[in-house]
């Protein structure tokens, strides 16, 4: 029977196939190339836009992450940074840092350049020069033949050690020890091919150097294809055995072999279920190396480059999906068990989302920058994608957000069901009306989107505020402050999203608890989830307000408090004023005098639109809002509205120079819905007044 494959068998066989590749014959050109030296340019007679990144001269139309990746790596070793030969300043050389990131090479440095002579340039070691021929990427190597061939030696020296390590290594050592020797295998065949002149095979290697992984991951694929043909053998054979077994009548054979094709058909399913998941793995990288060079071209201007590479990244982005639903299938196909099926299909269903989001993140960011670096037609395709992607996701979500609607009517109709059985004249259980309460403002917060509107708002702000953290580390406050405004209407979408089903809640708890009242005693358990959903609701209201303003109003609150002396009173924090539908914030405490809830009308009324106007020598206060004036004195009951007289029980009163009117007069002077709750002493205003015709 043949051993079921494993990851470490398949890493050997991986390995093996990478330490004993080889670069190839030697190029016609190599034995030219060997002949000489290349001398190296002077620093004055190098064309201007050529970065010298560690020992790697660099045109910047020939730079690409790979190249940035591999031109890095020899830094540290050199101790030489990153210089940039202006297109302007008469082609000065600049010394523009020790970059660790290609988007931070072109970003304004704010004068902090520095200037470098041609000598000191000259003086600088370059071992390899790479620019754009015929739009074609070419290497020139500065290195001597014998210099160039000592490296080679020495990466094959390096490999064979690699090597004898993988023999004696563990097996839980095995895959870095394959990344290592996929780096060190790039490093030779790049080292050999600009030996012979190839550019397209150097620049191969440099891909390949740049990310190991994905050169360990192709070595893996063929691994795996050398196994599964072992077995498919091994699975054919055995059914040409099961034949003659079946023309013979070998009943004992016959049931041996085919407990073997079972296994080995098993084995099989499995193991395309690996290779699947290596392909999973494979596209996955492509699709990050492909925004990475996407977010480098957009970094550098390169806007013709970038919008090619936007079109790679659409199009690997859909052969990764199609990867992916393909690896579903091949998982669904090894189990029959329906709720492990439908556990693979949401697994791939949130995997295929949290693929979009991480994309969308990246694309928001390469827009963002595009749009600054005044590449708008590029940033309108940018924008095109994250539309189309933002179509796809919203239709997951949409599959999504009816299962959880499903799921919340079936537990409803269950909880009603429960509340039926009981006897009349007798209470229900606190749990179940507080089961039902919840279970029916979740369903009504899922029917109006709230949870996806609260993710989405989330998203913005996570992704607002650090573009903003970035361009204030890159002390662009132009760009930061730009931003602003959409991060303030981001958490504004967030706190609206946070607190409608806060409310939803709080109005379904009152809804049955009117009901219940009615027939009996009411129920502890729901007044105490009514408290506490108001509570809650406070506590996003609270989070409106920065510290400096609840600061200002506590100083206030004290002013108030002295004022009034020893009338009965009590301060009310300003977050026990709320509403759902309404966007608003205090400046002024609210009070309850001798059990009068009393609100500061200017600070309220002009966050509505209102205009509010006072008369100090009349002691009066006229409000203009929705067609209405409205005139009321301080110390008087006596009011206006629209010249009509009117009166009210509890009189103005000007406390720490703010009109306080009692809460009533919003409701009769104004037309606003309010309602009181008396537990938690909190205004809720449900909605602002109809606009009338004098």
């Amino acid at each position: 029977m043949p051993t079921r494959p494993s990851r470490q068998l398949v890493l050997k066989l991986m390995l093996a196939s990478v330490l004993v590749t080889t670069t190839g014959m030697p190029h016609p050109l190599s034995a030219v190339a060997a002949e000489a030296t290349v001398t190296r340019p002077a620093a004055a007679s190098i064309p201007p836009g050529t970065l010298l990144i560690g020992t790697y001269l660099v045109q910047t139309e020939a730079l690409s992450q790979s190249v940035f990746t591999a031109a890095k790596a020899t830094m540290e070793p050199s101790d030489q940074g990153v210089y940039y030969r202006s297109e302007f300043a008469k082609g000065s050389w600049m010394n523009i840092g020790k970059a660790t990131d290609i988007s931070a090479l072109f970003k304004n440095n704010d004068g902090k350049s520095a200037p470098v002579s041609f000598d000191d340039i000259d003086n600088l070691q370059i071992t390899f020069w790479i620019t754009l021929q015929e739009g074609k990427p070419h290497v020139v190597s500065f290195l001597s033949p014998a210099d160039l061939q000592a490296a080679i030696e020495t990466a094959k020296t390096d490999l064979e050690a690699k090597k004898q390590e993988a023999d004696s290594a563990a097996d839980s050592q095995l895959s870095q020890i394959a990344l290592d020797a996929a780096s060190l295998q790039a490093q030779l065949d790049f080292l050999t091919a600009v030996q012979n002149g190839q550019d397209t095979q150097a620049m191969q290697a440099l891909d390949r150097q740049a990310d190991p992984a994905s050169a360990v991951s192709t070595d893996l694929q063929k691994a795996q294809q050398t196994q599964r043909q072992t077995l498919q053998n091994n699975l054919d054979a055995a059914k040409l055995d099961l034949a003659a077994a079946q023309s013979s009548g070998d009943t004992q054979q016959i049931a041996a072999l085919t407990a073997q094709i079972q296994d080995l058909t098993a084995q099989l399913q499995k193991f395309d279920v690996q290779i699947k998941t290596a392909d999973l793995k494979t596209a996955d990288d492509d699709l990050t190396g492909k925004l990475k060079d996407l977010q480098s071209a957009v970094a550098t201007s390169q806007t013709k480059k970038a919008t090619d590479l936007l079109l790679q990244v659409a199009t690997a982005a859909a052969a990764l999906e199609d990867i992916r639903q393909a690896l579903l299938q091949q998982q669904l196909a090894l189990t029959t068990d329906p709720k492990e099926q439908d556990s693979l299909q949401q697994a791939s269903h949130t995997a295929t989302q949290t693929a979009l989001k991480a994309q969308n993140l990246k694309l928001r960011k390469i827009q963002e920058n595009a749009k600054l670096t005044g590449q708008v037609e590029l940033a309108n395709l940018l924008f095109a994608q994250l539309t189309d992607n933002n179509a796809k996701r919203d239709a997951l979500r949409q599959t999504d957000r009816q299962s959880r609607i499903e799921a919340l009517q079936t537990t409803l109709a269950t909880l009603q069901a429960q509340l039926k059985q009981v006897p009349q004249g007798q209470s229900p259980s606190g749990d179940l009306l507080v089961q039902l309460v919840k279970t029916q403002a979740q369903l009504n917060a899922e029917q109006q989107s709230l949870t996806d509107a609260a993710t989405l708002a989330q998203e913005d702000i996570d992704f607002l505020q650090g573009m903003i953290d970035t361009y204030q580390a890159e002390e662009n406050q132009t760009a930061a402050a730009n931003l602003q405004p959409l991060l303030l209407e981001a958490k504004r979408r967030e706190v609206d999203a946070t607190k409608a089903p806060l409310f939803l809640q709080k109005y379904e708890a009152e809804s049955v608890q009117a009901v219940q009242s009615q027939q009996t005693q009411p129920s502890p358990a729901l007044v105490d989830l009514h408290k506490q959903t108001i509570e809650t609701i406070e506590g996003v209201e609270k989070g409106r307000y920065t510290q400096p303003e609840l600061d200002a109003v506590a100083q206030l609150a004290v002013e108030v408090d002295k004022q009034l002396g020893q009338e009965p009173h009590e301060i009310l924090p300003v977050e026990h004023l709320i509403s759902n539908s309404i966007n608003f914030k205090l400046a002024a405490p609210l009070l309850r005098v001798n059990g009068t809830t009393m609100v500061p009308i200017r600070t309220l009324l002009e966050g509505f639109g209102a205009q509010v106007f006072w008369d100090d020598g009349e002691q009066m206060v006229r409000v203009e809002y929705q067609g209405r004036t409205v005139v009321a004195w301080i110390g008087k009951t006596a009011y206006q509205v629209n010249g009509e007289a009117k009166t009210i029980d509890v009189a103005p009163v000007l406390l720490a120079q703010r009109t306080y009117v009692p809460l009533r007069l919003l409701v009769e002077a104004f037309g606003f819905d309010v309602a009181w709750d008396e537990p938690t002493e909190t205004i809720d205003v449900k909605g602002l007044p109809v606009e009338v015709t004098p």
